[in-house]
Parts: structure tokens; sequence; C-alpha cells
């Protein structure tokens, strides 16, 4: 003896193209990216042997979505800090604020994806409170439009 059953499922997941939409918009954009090329840029900063802030601009030539961001020093200080922010420098525009540096080189995974137009400025700020001459660099981590 043998019997077959049928079950329906449905919902969201049976609509084509629509997985990404589930109840509440959890996976939507900007929890998960539009873009699907990889795009990353490095930028490298001199840092002289003084208190200060000191600064250097990135300008993507494209639309991007920044997912994360890397920096790293080849020198420390406890008291050293690095800041990221688009615009101008204010505090509705900060990505990262006052992350103090560590001895190893760090990333930060963004929660959500950051969109940056093609032109817009990315600020990486270092403020040297150690005062010791120093580069570091900057990995601006994201996705790119397949054609641009």
């Amino acid at each position: 003896m043998s019997f077959g059953a049928n079950i329906v499922v449905g919902g969201e997941l049976d609509r084509v193209g629509q997985v990404g939409r589930l109840n509440s918009g959890r996976l939507d954009y900007p929890f998960m990216p539009t873009k699907t090329v990889p795009y990353t840029e490095g930028i490298i900063l001199e840092i002289p042997g003084q208190v200060g802030d000191f600064t250097a601009e990135y300008t993507p030539p494209m639309d991007i979505e920044l997912t994360s961001i890397a920096v790293g020093a080849n020198r420390y200080h406890p008291t050293d800090s690095w800041s990221v922010f688009t615009g101008e420098d204010k505090p509705v525009n900060y990505i990262c604020k006052n992350i103090y540096t560590k001895d190893v080189p760090e990333g930060i995974q963004l929660m959500a994806v950051k969109s940056i137009k093609a032109g817009e400025k990315i600020i990486f700020k270092f403020n040297n409170r150690g005062g010791q001459s120093k580069y570091a660099w900057v990995n601006y981590q994201g996705l790119r439009d397949e054609n641009a």
C-alpha cells in the first residue's frame, strides 16, 4: 500500500524576484546592496610627526555602495584615532567617528551599505594625538554597477 501527499506552499518565497523582500523589509536596501561588482580603492596618508588632525579625500569616479572600511598604519599610539565622513565635517555625515587605533590593522563591516554618488567626497581624518610620524592606509570596500 502506498499513498501520496501534496503540500501547498506559497507566500513571499513563491514570488520570483521577491526573495529579498521578506516581511518587515529586513533584507531590502540598505541592508542588502543593489550593486553587484566588487570595487575596492585604497589611499595612503602620510602623517607628519606633530599633534593634530590630518585628512585625505577620496572621490569615487562612479556611484558605489560602501560596505566596509579597512585601516592600518605603520606605527600606532594608544590615543590616536580616525574617522570617516562624507561631505562636510558635521556629525550627521560621519560613517565612523573617533575609532581609536589598535596595534593591528582593522576593518569595519558596515551594518547597512552607504551609497556614495560619483563625485561625492569621502574624507578620512586621522587624529595624531601621539605626535609620531606615520603612514596610514585606508581601503574603501564596496560594490559598483557592472557597466560602471
